[in-house]
């Protein structure tokens, strides 16, 4: 004889919301113990633990697709690390003599599209700086370093031409949070650009 229904198992409710949220790991474990104990145990929730699995497998197809389109997005490199081909990258990711489509927007800036020097471009990075310091110094600080730093480069980095250029603006990315600043990110990508005006090769010396 079959033991009296025991409930719903709690294993297949927490399955089916980790399986929502995209908590994939946990919903497949907490999935498989459903499926195990309610067998065992003659307890309902079956179909929320089977949603739950299939709701993680849509989840992997879904985080393998955006992949994908991250990995085709991002632009080609020479074995020089200078930009092949256009594309979108992480401001983070950002390196000397990148020429950027157009000047970045004001404010937190976590991608912009990227392209050879040698394509009609409105910006390009001129100098790369890493911040001082051991702990986050807040964004006043850093914005003071990071323009300093970028203004003290310009003399050295730029040639003549780009220096008396009347249209070209410095401007400059830097860790937009404490988080950012935790997870290793002190770099500031100095740039000079126009708003206006488009450029043909590199502004460096």
């Amino acid at each position: 004889m079959p033991p009296p229904p025991g409930g719903t198992n709690g294993f297949a409710i927490a399955s089916l919301i980790f399986g929502i949220l995209g908590g994939i790991l946990f919903a497949v474990i907490f999935g498989i113990v459903a499926l195990t104990q309610i067998r065992r145990r003659n307890q309902t929730g079956k179909g929320m633990a089977v949603a739950g699995l299939v709701l993680s497998g849509v989840w992997v197809l879904i985080c393998g697709g955006v992949a994908v389109v991250a990995a085709m997005s991002t632009p080609d490199r020479s074995s020089e690390g200078t930009l092949t081909e256009e594309g979108s990258v992480s401001s983070r990711a950002l390196k000397l003599g990148d020429c950027l489509k157009k000047v970045p927007s004001e404010g937190v800036v976590l991608n912009v599209n990227v392209m050879p020097c040698t394509q009609p471009h409105a910006a390009e990075v001129y100098a790369v700086l890493t911040l001082t310091g051991s702990t986050y110094p807040g964004e006043a600080a850093i914005i003071k370093e990071a323009e300093d730093g970028c203004i003290a480069k310009v003399e050295e980095a730029l040639t003549q031409d780009a220096r008396d250029d009347e249209s070209a603006e410095i401007f400059y990315i830097y860790p937009e949070s404490a988080t950012a600043w935790q997870r290793g990110d002190h770099e500031v990508s100095c740039i000079v650009g126009s708003e206006t005006k488009q450029f043909t090769g590199t502004m460096r010396k």
